[in-house]
């Protein structure tokens, strides 16, 4: 069935860039290599991983550092604060959804291999900046996979248009406020749905 699997068979498989893992992934999808293969010869790099992690807020508080020194000496008319602010926040923004791509990692344990310190990680970094707590994610997560591109998926943005209004609500907030009110039911809704969908296959 699997064309080729002596190259994981005899050695730990690395992983250096992303371009490796999208050759190796296709590998998988051809039957070149068994995926089972693929995961008991994988060996995760933890000092890479810890540095991803660190990075981050690095990255956070220069930007907010920059965003101070620029609003100090450059921000001379209500038209240069607003350059600044939006030129920082959307900075800022993309510093929070790598943050959020720590929470993803943690949902599969991939920050360490003990489950325990894999979940306290993540709730010490990424989860206090991002208001996450791992384990209400996991379960949320785990139906996305469930039943992911059906309109019951918890996690279906991907399902609706990016249109005006959409980007608006995002950047006002309204999103995260809508987030925040539906979350305990959501996760009760998801499980049920997660039943029913096991009930059918």
């Amino acid at each position: 069935m699997y064309k080729n699997t002596m190259d994981l068979n005899n050695s730990t498989q690395k992983i250096n860039t992303p371009l490796e893992f999208v050759k190796l992934k296709g590998k998988i999808f051809n039957n070149e290599i068994s995926y089972s293969t693929f995961k008991e010869n994988l060996k995760v790099n933890y000092k890479k991983v810890y540095f991803l992690v660190f990075l981050p807020f690095v990255f956070l508080f220069l930007s907010i550092f920059i965003g101070y020194f620029l609003e100090l000496n450059f921000a001379t008319n209500i038209l240069s604060k607003v350059i600044i602010t939006i030129f920082i926040s959307s900075f800022i923004g993309l510093i929070f959804h790598n943050m959020q791509n720590i929470i993803h990692a943690a949902t599969h344990y991939g920050l360490h291999k003990n489950k325990i310190k894999n979940d306290r990680i993540a709730n010490l970094t990424a989860g206090l900046f991002t208001a996450c707590e791992v384990k209400q994610g996991r379960k949320i997560h785990s139906v996305h996979h469930t039943i992911s591109g059906t309109i019951e998926d918890p996690e279906s943005s991907y399902l609706h248009t990016l249109n005006f209004k959409k980007i608006i609500s995002y950047f006002t907030g309204i999103e995260i406020l809508k987030y925040i009110l539906e979350i305990d039911k959501k996760i009760k809704t998801d499980e049920n749905e997660k039943k029913k969908f096991k009930g059918k296959i």
